[in-house]
């Protein structure tokens, strides 16, 4: 840092005569070990994304269930293992990292942009290259949307104490790992349900009609949770054809992926 301009990986803070203008930062100035870890982090995300790039999730549950020494389990099992959720995470320390880096060093002026505008056109942005992933490239495993979202409820933490963020945290977490446990007790009581149902009535008892809608249930679950191999039919013949097709085919998708899933995880 020098007494004018002050280098991040997020971009420079010119002071002149006129107030300061923000400037992309020097290639000689940027913080290599960051730009390694963010690339390190991207390419391990595109090994978790490669496989729903031309496939649908048929792919996946076929090779999971199929046999364990093909090259394509082995594959899928190392990806699984050693990238899937760890690059994300990765991925998304250096979005906090970068996010301090940008507001470091900026500073406030009387003629330009004040920080804070600074940084949620910077978001804005990303929402708005979020939205082109998903409409115009037609990518329904976009996160930048997600990103630019959940990014402007950061700000106002960016001079919390470390002592108060990691109560957050690990708040958050709880309330997470508390709603995924209650989905999982109300996915398993149902299972339960249906297995007693079923022993009855190998036993030769007559179901009671709780017994008899908790078996219904259940195998209406077993159908959603296999593929339909019609709909994989269906799905492959409309992703080979022209983009207005392809675009019409996915909206629904597309607009239950950024809204709903933002919404509930």
């Amino acid at each position: 840092m020098t007494n004018t301009t002050a280098f991040t990986n997020e971009g420079t803070y010119e002071q002149g005569g006129h107030g300061a203008t923000a400037q992309p930062v020097q290639k000689s100035d940027r913080i290599k070990t960051i730009d390694m870890i963010r690339g390190l982090a991207l390419l391990g995300i595109l090994l978790m994304n490669i496989p729903y790039f031309s496939g649908d999730g048929i792919v996946m549950y076929d090779i999971m269930n199929g046999k364990h020494n093909t090259w394509d389990y082995r594959t899928l099992a190392v990806v699984n293992s050693f990238f899937d959720s760890t690059m994300r995470g990765l991925f998304s320390m250096l979005f906090g990292a970068g996010m301090l880096l940008f507001l470091m060093n900026k500073k406030e002026t009387e003629d330009g942009p004040s920080v804070a505008e600074l940084y949620y056109r910077r978001l804005l942005w990303l929402v708005f290259f979020g939205v082109i992933n998903a409409y115009v490239l037609l990518w329904p495993g976009d996160i930048l949307y997600t990103y630019g979202l959940l990014g402007m409820l950061l700000y106002p933490f960016r001079n919390s104490s470390p002592r108060l963020l990691v109560i957050m945290a690990l708040a958050f977490s709880l309330f997470y790992f508390g709603k995924g446990y209650y989905n999982y007790s109300d996915f398993r009581g149902k299972r339960v349900e249906y297995v007693s149902a079923v022993n009855a009535e190998k036993a030769g008892q007559k179901l009671t009609p709780a017994q008899t809608a908790a078996k219904e249930e259940w195998l209406e679950i077993e159908k959603r949770q296999k593929p339909d191999r019609e709909e994989i039919k269906e799905n492959i013949a409309e992703m080979k054809g022209d983009y207005p097709g392809i675009f019409a085919w996915l909206m629904p998708f597309n607009s239950r992926s950024e809204a709903w899933w933002l919404h509930q995880w």
